[in-house]
């Protein structure tokens, strides 16, 4: 007989998958019972409650990121990275990064040479995603965002693209016949970080 229970969501973790295991599991006697699955006692109760089905592997989270990135820029889908991090608590998250690494950074790796740069910015991302959900990147396994590595230097992406444009020979010429106001506005704007 079950007395009342105290709600519990996933974001709890371990407590939620207690909670999951007692509504499933008739007449446990001790924790042992609740962490034995087919007479393998397993480390947590989350990995006993995938064994007993009860829980999704994280299967089908990456089959969504695989989907997500037939239709996605690789913005949203480190949103949605970010996203399943906080909402779906995937069992082994190193796994979920490095299966869907070359993904989550396509745009950077286009634009950017540097690869410990690009991965820094896609983690650095991230770490704003899971920040707007209340989250920190800190509480996960995932590569640590090297300090050391200069994101973009200081300068936002959309000003580093403009300073990138090559001028024709033809722009560069015209500059000669700028009236004063002109040639001001043009030196300042010239002067890309």
């Amino acid at each position: 007989m079950r007395g009342h229970m105290v709600s519990a969501n996933p974001a709890e973790g371990e407590r939620y998958y207690l909670r999951l295991l007692l509504l499933h599991i008739n007449g446990p006697t001790c924790f042992e019972d609740l962490y034995t699955v087919n007479n393998v006692q397993h480390p947590t109760f989350r990995k006993a409650a995938l064994e007993r089905g009860l829980i999704e592997s994280d299967d089908g989270l990456s089959q969504c990121l695989t989907e997500a990135y037939l239709f996605q820029a690789p913005n949203a889908l480190r949103r949605l990275f970010a996203t399943i991090l906080t909402f779906c608590e995937p069992e082994d998250v190193r796994k979920l990064w490095d299966d869907h690494y070359n993904a989550l950074l396509e745009d950077y790796r286009r634009q950017y040479g540097s690869v410990d740069r690009v991965q820094n910015m896609v983690l650095a991302d991230i770490k704003v995603f899971l920040q707007s959900m209340s989250d920190n990147i800190d509480g996960f396994d995932l590569p640590k965002i090297n300090e050391n590595v200069d994101l973009e230097s200081g300068v936002f992406r959309e000003v580093q693209e403009e300073c990138s444009i090559v001028l024709e020979s033809e722009h560069l010429q015209a500059q000669d016949f700028l009236n004063p106001e002109q040639k001001f506005v043009y030196d300042d704007n010239a002067a890309c970080p």
